[in-house]
């Protein structure tokens, strides 16, 4: 229920607001698909975050959390680059997957090892500890 009802009320609003605002603006008055789209990821994260019964049920069961995560992005992907009419290159949809989540994984790798890990700062924002 944690990720299902989130994700299908996002689905819900994007199905009825999306034919009528096609073209994102990032316009609050003229743009409602978007705003409500981003608003929604807004809204859920601070509800989940500022519940503290629900963060420690998701991180209990972040391993179930991460499967069905990826389980219900390749729907919404789907059905979001099909409403968008979205075309980057003449590639299959899933060697784009593979492609972005592959990039995305050596890009968060290289800016950890890189920015993160050498400096003790930096460290300490992202809650780590300092470095001996």
């Amino acid at each position: 229920a944690i990720l299902f009802l989130p994700s299908t009320f996002i689905l819900i609003t994007q199905i009825i607001l999306r034919p009528y605002f096609d073209e994102e603006t990032h316009d609050l008055i003229h743009d409602w698909a978007y705003f409500t789209f981003y608003f929604c990821f807004f809204l859920f994260g601070m509800l989940c975050y500022s519940n503290s019964k629900l963060w420690e049920s998701i991180g209990r069961n972040r391993t179930y959390l991460l499967i069905s995560t990826i389980a219900m992005l390749v729907p919404f992907y789907v059905l979001y680059f099909h409403l968008r009419e979205l075309i980057e290159l003449p590639w299959s949809i899933a060697a784009k997957f593979w492609s972005v989540s592959i990039l995305t994984l050596v890009s968060c790798i290289l800016f950890y090892l890189v920015m993160i890990r050498p400096f003790n700062a930096i460290r300490f924002l992202f809650g780590m500890r300092k470095k001996k």
